[in-house]
């Protein structure tokens, strides 16, 4: 094949890579403020069952049922809408698309979408004190030096759910079901992407793993109340 008709096709691709762009581009401008309304929605009609409940049963059932909807809405809706946002490492995009995300703001305002109030400065902590702002200890495990499959096998044994997972220098979500398991990350250079965790170069390469399971009962009853998650763990404060 000719250089000419090389370029031909090369230039043919990035086109239809374009096209495809800004049609993606288009639909998650229209549908994620449904999204995001559909979300508040939901919490104003939990809120108000919490408020009427009248036995800590009542009031359980009801954080376990918006555990429940967060564990679907985060990774069904809020994630994917994310998917192909370019990366940058100091990226603060506030929406899909609108502008580039490095992976702290991308787990922060992935969050804060979903509802939550969280401290802006969350994003510029390392990846373990975010973790540990979000996550019950008891939810947290931490992995050194281990093998990617050992890293899999132990993370799959904590249940299914949404998780944070910590990196030498890199943070993301995990997401696991029992058709699914997945990361999904800012990836550096590239964008906003969903993997496989056992071909993702990034997780295998990291040194140490940290991984806090999201929703606790404390991190609900905030979301349903609009409360305020603060910064516990501040490690720039410690360093002063």
């Amino acid at each position: 094949m000719s250089m000419k008709r090389v370029l031909v096709v090369i230039g043919v691709c990035l086109l239809c890579l374009l096209g495809i762009v800004a049609v993606r581009y288009a639909y998650v401008k229209a549908k994620y403020p449904v999204i995001l309304k559909d979300i508040e929605s939901k919490r104003a009609e939990l809120l108000k069952s919490y408020r009427q409940a009248k036995s800590e049963e009542e009031r359980e059932r009801i954080v376990d049922q918006a555990r429940g909807f967060l564990n679907e809405v985060l990774p069904g809706k809020v994630l994917p809408a994310w998917y192909g946002t370019p990366w940058s490492f100091n990226g603060n995009a506030g929406l899909p698309f609108e502008g580039r995300v490095a992976c702290g703001s991308f787990v922060e305002n992935v969050l804060k979408h979903a509802g939550f109030e969280i401290d802006s400065r969350m994003s510029e902590q390392p990846s373990e004190y975010i973790i540990k702002n979000l996550c019950e200890e008891r939810d947290i495990a931490r992995f050194s030096r281990v093998s990617i499959d050992a890293f899999n096998r132990e993370v799959r044994k904590m249940g299914e759910g949404v998780y944070l997972v910590g990196l030498d220098s890199h943070v993301g979500f995990l997401y696991i079901s029992k058709e699914k398991y997945r990361f999904v990350h800012s990836h550096g250079y590239l964008f906003v992407l969903s993997e496989v965790p056992s071909l993702s170069p990034t997780l295998r390469m990291s040194n140490y793993r940290v991984v806090g399971k999201l929703f606790s009962r404390n991190m609900t009853e905030r979301w349903l109340l609009g409360e305020k998650i603060r910064l516990q763990y501040n490690y720039f404060a410690q360093k002063r």
